[in-house]
C-alpha cells in the first residue's frame, strides 16, 4: 500500500486515523483493510461540520497561535 495514515490510534475496538491523501485514496485504504480477514470488519465515520465522533466524544481541529 503506497499511501499510509499520518497517524493511527487504537482503543479497544476503535481506531482514530488521520488521513492526508484525499477521499478517493481513503476509500481504497478502507477496502485494503477490509480485505485482510473475513472476520474483521472496518467502518468509517467522516468529519461533518468540523466534528468527528470518536470513542464517544466529538474531536475538532484547533488552531494554535
Amino acid at each position: 500500500m503506497q499511501h499510509k495514515p499520518a497517524c493511527w490510534f487504537r482503543h479497544v475496538d476503535d481506531t482514530f486515523v488521520v488521513w492526508p491523501h484525499g477521499q478517493e485514496k481513503v476509500t481504497e485504504f478502507l477496502n485494503h483493510l477490509i480485505g485482510f480477514h473475513k472476520n474483521i470488519q472496518f467502518t468509517m465515520e467522516k468529519e461533518e461540520e468540523g466534528c468527528l465522533p470518536s470513542v464517544g466524544v466529538c474531536v475538532t481541529q484547533v488552531e494554535l497561535c
